[in-house]
């Protein structure tokens, strides 16, 4: 103590730091500094779940609303095919006897290559047998042949408009004109 029982300043410094030091670990406490924020983990990406299926070659894959194994019915597809662009209709049989189609709408077209799916330009759409259609919302479509009659698609498409399904369907595996 210093002279009439004060204390000395350098014992007032000290108690000031002690009590910096404890309201400065007690915030530390509360706020949660210092802490990492925990990290998310990402999302899939759209589309279905894939259940592993045991299509034959030349077979398209569908996931989602349907899983099954579907064969493009060359007798009843229709493919019109310009330089302009592609706008191809296939009609899909399954083993379970199931019918639907699948619309390819490549507009413009410029040979091979690979398309972007999009809504409206460059798009996928899929009819099951009681006319409820899926659009595609991402994939990609790719033309192998110079004449635009064959490749491969894999399209992620999403219920549309007076579907009453709230399952995404995917479609993937090779496409042709026959």
């Amino acid at each position: 103590m210093g002279i009439s029982g004060t204390p000395s300043a350098y014992r007032v410094l000290l108690a000031l730091a002690a009590i910096v030091v404890a309201v400065g670990a007690v915030s530390l406490v509360v706020t949660g500094a210092g802490r990492t924020a925990p990290t998310s983990t990402p999302s899939a990406s759209p589309g279905p779940t894939l259940v592993p299926l045991d299509c034959a070659p030349g077979q398209l894959q569908l996931h989602g609303a349907y899983n099954e194994c579907a064969s493009i019915d060359t007798a009843t597809s229709s493919c019109d095919d310009s330089l302009v662009g592609l706008d191809d209709i296939f009609r899909l049989t399954t083993t379970a006897h199931h019918h639907y189609e699948l619309y390819v709408d490549i507009q413009p077209s410029t040979g091979p290559g690979d398309y972007e799916l999009t809504e409206g330009a460059l798009q996928v759409d899929f009819y099951d047998g009681n006319r409820a259609e899926w659009s595609s919302v991402a994939g990609s479509l790719t033309v192998i042949a110079n004449d635009g009659r064959s490749g491969t698609v894999h399209a992620i498409l999403e219920p549309w408009v007076g579907n009453t399904s709230a399952q995404a369907l995917s479609v993937s595996g090779p496409w042709s004109c026959g």
